[in-house]
């Protein structure tokens, strides 16, 4: 917030995502969105949000500023080659619209057909009755472990020992996991809503497949494994997009310049 010479106030709001957009009724952003200077968004989807449910004279204040992260704490990991049974890294809070159930049935499918595959689900969340059930369901014990929540020290690890890191949500803006896997040099599957196919682009920074859709999951994780020349081009173009548009040096520059404007109009 900001205050001017006559004592009347200038403030601003963020807007993530998926929590942000779940309840409008109650979060009332076309409210606070008129009250506001100006409103920083973290994606384009998410500023298309805001402009759903506000009137066209508000747009211009809403500003795109993609989050971003400190690449020297994800260092991009030397080229090497996959276990014999892979391992997938899911880093998300254990709640319903990021997908984890849709992941493991993706492993029981790939055990079906006589491919294994190992996950390591990590944070805590009000879902984890429900994927210890669906574990234990389809006999999945010995491929499905939870590391509960992680240190940020000890999430970088998993990362830097992970062979592609999956996030098969229902619902997002842009998450920071996939922003972080991609800087270390993890290939990245997901699904291609809100926010994320700016950076997670299909073929190109990642593979992305329809939400709940456990067949082309299970493919997605296939092709990963079977086409090395594909995992490797999409790995380096990740990382390259990620310092591109996600270093928080560069973002929280842009960031400021938005303060800076707002003195200036003082």
């Amino acid at each position: 917030m900001n205050v001017n010479s006559s004592g009347s106030s200038r403030w601003s709001l963020t807007i993530h995502g998926f929590q942000d957009f779940v309840d409008e009724k109650i979060a009332r952003l076309d409210l606070k969105a008129a009250s506001a200077t100006f409103v920083i968004c973290v994606s384009d989807f998410t500023r298309s949000q805001l402009c759903r449910i506000t009137p066209p004279r508000l747009w211009d204040r809403y500003q795109v500023v993609r989050c971003g992260i400190d690449l020297n704490q994800f260092p991009f990991r030397a080229d090497r080659a996959l276990r014999k049974r892979p391992r997938i890294v899911l880093v998300g809070r254990l709640s319903p619209e990021k997908g984890q159930l849709v992941l493991i049935r993706a492993v029981a499918a790939l055990r079906a057909k006589g491919r294994e595959v190992e996950v390591v689900l990590i944070d805590a969340g009000s879902l984890r009755g429900w994927i210890e059930d669906e574990i234990a369901r389809l006999s999945l014990g010995d491929l499905v472990s939870l590391a509960g929540e992680l240190e940020p020290a000890q999430v970088t690890a998993q990362l830097l020992d992970a062979d592609c890191f999956c996030l098969p949500s229902f619902a997002e803006g842009l998450p920071i996991s996939i922003m972080e896997a991609m800087a270390t040099g993890v290939p990245v599957i997901s699904t291609y809503i809100g926010g994320i196919p700016e950076l997670a682009i299909n073929g190109a920074t990642a593979l992305t497949v329809a939400a709940g859709n456990v067949e082309a999951l299970a493919g997605a994780i296939e092709k990963i494994i079977v086409e090395p020349a594909l995992r490797n081009a999409m790995i380096d173009s990740a990382r390259r997009e990620v310092i591109l548009r996600h270093d928080r040096e560069k973002n929280a520059d842009q960031l400021a310049q938005n303060f800076v404007a707002l003195d200036v109009r003082r």
